[in-house]
């Protein structure tokens, strides 16, 4: 974990002001009923609540003065159930279900990069679901890791899902952007 973390660090540095790198793991645990993969916690630690290229952003605890437990579920029922077709490919059940989808990448394509809650946290896959579904594709891998295979332009999603153009950044867009809850989140 920590060589994906300090891999993702080297090639996205983390915001100059990061929001919400404070998180009340125990409080949201609670809430959400889930205990959450530990290189997502050191993400949220390093990062806090971000987005990078403008269209990708990474789900956090604190986007959002409301239950983050609520609007990860709405956002899977708006995204994938709000598309006909939508769950065709998918074998899987949304959060709150175990096992089931829950999101950790959003883009404003409605795109979706969702756990499989299921087995212990640090070794849930990943769901890649594109925008209408046409594409499911499973990683067994780490949040970090993706994220890193993204931007590094390796993982088999570049460019046909996403585009290498969003992902090739110059230098000085190679920061990530913090996101401050209810007023630039990317929906």
């Amino acid at each position: 974990m920590a060589n994906a973390i300090d891999e993702l660090a080297s090639i996205l540095l983390p915001p100059d002001s990061p929001y919400g790198t404070e998180v009340d793991w125990k409080l949201i645990e609670k809430e959400v009923g889930l205990t959450f993969p530990s290189d997502y916690r050191e993400l949220c630690k390093r990062y806090g609540s971000f987005e990078f290229g403008n269209t990708i952003s990474v789900m956090h605890p604190r986007q959002s003065s409301g239950s983050f437990a609520t609007q990860m579920a709405e956002l899977l029922v708006d995204v994938i159930d709000g598309v006909e077709g939508g769950r065709d490919n998918l074998e899987y059940e949304n959060y709150p279900s175990i096992p089931g989808l829950f999101p950790v990448i959003y883009t404003d394509n409605n795109q979706l990069v969702c756990w499989i809650t299921e087995g212990k946290p640090d070794d849930w896959p990943l769901i890649y679901w594109s925008t209408w579904g046409t594409v499911v594709q499973s990683f067994d891998q780490s949040i970090t890791e993706f994220l890193v295979g993204l931007l590094n332009l390796t993982s088999p999603l570049v460019p046909d899902e996403f585009a290498a153009n969003w992902l090739a950044l110059d230098a000085p867009e190679r920061r990530a952007r913090a996101v401050r809850p209810d007023t630039d989140v990317l929906q």
